[in-house]
């Protein structure tokens, strides 16, 4: 039998715990706890840490695995401010409406104010955080921003 080349992946130490804070910030914990759970001297440490791992996990994920744990980020940052958002706290309500407009744009939801609303008719009433269409109209306004975007690039 002939010997093979292949050899299983391995990770260093330091991606293995890099890869833990990254689940438990996405479990939710903050950094002090997982400074604490991972063995870092403090809360700077697990930073770091974190923004080591999604640095080296974004190039190996899909723009859809991307924006799901962005989705799930946001949830958890939604459930923070949620009971106080709901119980009338004006900073909590604000906080929770500018999470909802990062949720709407991540997922391609918000079109920008002058642009068609999907009707055929432009959007003329200045709300600057955009409006929401369907999924077919934003198919049709992601194709038009790539088509300009190539153009802009075959001119220079």
């Amino acid at each position: 039998m002939a010997s093979s080349d292949y050899r299983p992946r391995t990770l260093s130490k330091t991606a293995l715990r890099d890869l833990r804070v990254l689940e438990l910030v996405a479990q939710g914990k903050g950094f002090d706890e997982v400074a604490a759970l991972c063995g870092y001297a403090n809360r700077s440490g697990a930073h770091k840490a974190y923004h080591r791992a999604l640095k080296a996990r974004s190039a190996d994920l899909s723009d859809e695995q991307m924006r799901v744990l962005e989705l799930h980020r946001l949830d958890i940052l939604t459930d923070a401010v949620w009971e106080a958002a709901i119980s009338g706290d004006l900073a909590a309500v604000r906080e929770a409406h500018r999470l909802h407009v990062a949720r709407v744009r991540l997922l391609g939801l918000s079109v920008a104010p002058g642009r068609s609303n999907g009707r055929g008719e432009p959007e003329e009433d200045g709300d600057d955080e955009g409006v929401v269409t369907g999924p077919d109209r934003m198919e049709q306004l992601r194709e038009e921003r790539a088509r300009r975007a190539a153009e802009r690039t075959s001119r220079a």
